[in-house]
């Protein structure tokens, strides 16, 4: 089994959450894993949403092979969370942004891949 977290930042939009969990509807990530991430995310504070407006890209559907025990997702990270995108200066506050991603991608790296079934395993997509 393997897992690949594959991490960008996007462009900051009035309607974009703070965080958007891409596993391509399902095919390139276990619900489980992308429920881990979710989980962790907002427990931090962190708005989530999942596959809008990103699903994942060029990496998730490359190596992303759930039936097979690959688990690929993708984390866009809203940029005007940390940056002061005209300026291009990180914000006072990024420490704080920074520690809240730690907290969360430390519980996600702790995974019980038990949990995240066999390769025969099927799951519904997302």
């Amino acid at each position: 089994m393997a897992i690949l977290i594959d991490c960008h930042s996007m462009p900051s939009a009035v309607s974009v959450p703070d965080v958007v969990l891409g596993n391509r509807f399902g095919a390139s990530a276990c619900a489980s894993l992308t429920n881990l991430a979710e989980t962790s995310l907002r427990d931090v504070g962190f708005s989530v949403a999942r596959n809008a407006p990103y699903a994942g890209g060029y990496t998730t559907l490359l190596h992303g092979q759930r039936d097979s025990a690959v688990h690929a997702l993708q984390i866009e990270l809203n940029r005007s969370l940390y940056l002061d995108e005209e300026r291009i200066e990180l914000k006072a506050d990024f420490g704080a942004i920074q520690s809240r991603l730690t907290e969360a991608l430390a519980r996600l790296v702790k995974v019980d891949i038990a949990a995240l079934g066999s390769a025969q395993q099927t799951l519904a997509a997302e």
